[in-house]
């Protein structure tokens, strides 16, 4: 029976919040600040990690991201209502609630530019793929096994390079059975 008034609690919780009945301050520091903030580590944290989440072949990280993404933007959505109208009720100062209007009004605008750009990169995938490879450099180098580490991704033309060092290699020098190995294998004179 608790779990009925703790789900009617979070409802209205939310509708709270979406109508603006908390205070102005509240709203824009403590929900749209630290939420924000929250939101952003989250995605840094995403980035910072972008060439091992790639690596991996579990669909749950593609799931969990693509989840958090879709609270993120709903949560961002739910801040610009809740502050603006929050802005609305706020009484002690015409100058402090124009001012949270204005940054709405800024979020909002950047909130559209950034998907015009997601829609936009999407339909280039040029640019998409070297923005993945930019992302996934941020990561490199990575030891991908116990002798083999990847130190750059790049995109030139429509071909892709991948530059690896194989550490033991480097430590011991290639024999003179791997250089005719190699030699035959690419016809090398």
């Amino acid at each position: 029976m608790s779990s009925n008034g703790d789900s009617t609690r979070n409802v209205n919780f939310v509708l709270k919040l979406y109508r603006g009945d908390f205070s102005l301050p509240i709203t824009y520091w403590l929900f749209g600040g630290i939420g924000g903030v929250l939101i952003r580590l989250v995605m840094e944290i995403y980035e910072y990690n972008y060439a091992k989440i790639t690596r991996s072949e579990s669909i749950g990280f593609e799931v969990a991201l693509l989840l958090f993404f879709i609270i993120a933007i709903a949560y961002s959505l739910l801040m610009f209502i809740a502050i603006w109208r929050s802005a609305g009720k706020y009484k002690d100062s015409s100058l402090w609630s124009g001012l949270a209007r204005f940054m709405v009004v800024l979020g909002v605008l950047a909130f559209i530019g950034e998907s015009i750009a997601l829609f936009n990169q999407g339909n280039n995938s040029t640019v998409s793929i070297r923005d993945e490879f930019e992302a996934m450099n941020k990561n490199l180098p990575i030891m991908l096994d116990d002798v083999t580490r990847l130190d750059h991704v790049s995109l030139q033309d429509k071909d892709i390079y991948y530059d690896y060092t194989i550490i033991d290699a480097i430590e011991q020098g290639p024999s003179a059975d791997d250089i005719d190995k190699f030699k035959s294998i690419f016809d090398l004179q």
